[in-house]
């Protein structure tokens, strides 16, 4: 069984019961579920579509953990770039691999050139300044509702 498929399950079958913890908080499954399913809708809108390539950058967290299994359920793929990166190196990175999307911090995306910046949509984890915030989630409706 998929990954994504497999926290949808424990979300029905212990929803309440917490999956990930990080630095950024805790989620639980339902909460992971939901929040999964928001950055999928956030992604699609961004032009992520099944086959694509989504840069990860963020360091370790529960918003992270969401973001990846958002990117498996646009059926993309994610590509984890190290937030400890060099600049020069992450630039290489997003132009080799044909990024259609970023998922990033405000203090990571701001490192990046600013022809970088404009051409790459970007959701922020946490912070201010790109395409789309996560403060901007709560308007997509998760499936699962």
């Amino acid at each position: 069984m998929r990954l994504e498929r497999l926290v949808r399950a424990s979300a029905e079958r212990a929803g309440t019961s917490v999956a990930v913890v990080g630095p950024d908080g805790s989620l639980t499954y339902r909460e992971l579920d939901e929040t999964a399913e928001r950055v999928a809708a956030a992604l699609q809108e961004l032009g992520v579509r099944r086959g694509d390539r989504v840069a990860v950058w963020t360091p370790k967290s529960a918003r992270g953990i969401a973001a990846l299994q958002a990117v498996m359920r646009c059926g993309a793929a994610y590509v984890p770039i190290d937030p400890r990166s060099p600049r020069a190196a992450v630039q290489k990175i997003l132009a080799n691999c044909d990024v259609r999307a970023l998922v990033a911090t405000e203090g990571t995306l701001s490192t990046l050139d600013e022809d970088v910046r404009k051409a790459i949509p970007s959701l922020l984890l946490s912070g201010t300044g790109g395409t789309l915030e996560w403060s901007e989630l709560e308007r997509y409706v998760p499936r699962t509702a």
